[in-house]
C-alpha cells in the first residue's frame, strides 16, 4: 500500500506490548524465518539470501505501513542496532 493510498496514516506508531512481540518472535517468526533461510541457502550464497530477506522484509513494511512511515521504522531499527554497538564497545572499556 503506498502513502497516497494511506493519506490517513501517521508515521507515528501505537506502543508495543513488547512481551507479546518476544513471543510473537520466538514462538513464530523465528522458526518460519529459519526455515525459508535454510530453503534460501540450499539455492543461492548468504549474501544474496540477506539480500532477499531485507527485500521481503521492507516489503512487508511497505504494505503494511506506507512507503515514508517503513523508511522511518527501518531508520529507528538502524539506531537502535547502532546503540547496541555503542553499548558493547563501551562495556568492553570497563
Amino acid at each position: 500500500m503506498s502513502d497516497s493510498e494511506n493519506p490517513g496514516q501517521t508515521a507515528t506508531l501505537p506502543a508495543e506490548d513488547k512481551e507479546r512481540v518476544s513471543r510473537l518472535t520466538a514462538d513464530i517468526m523465528e522458526p518460519a524465518l529459519r526455515k525459508a533461510i535454510t530453503q534460501a541457502v540450499a539455492e543461492a550464497p548468504e549474501m544474496e539470501v540477506i539480500s532477499a530477506i531485507a527485500n521481503a522484509y521492507a516489503a512487508l513494511l511497505i504494505e503494511t505501513l506506507g512507503a515514508k512511515p517503513a523508511a522511518g521504522f527501518l531508520r529507528a531499527h538502524a539506531d537502535h542496532i547502532d546503540s547496541l554497538e555503542e553499548k558493547s564497545a563501551m562495556a568492553g572499556k570497563h
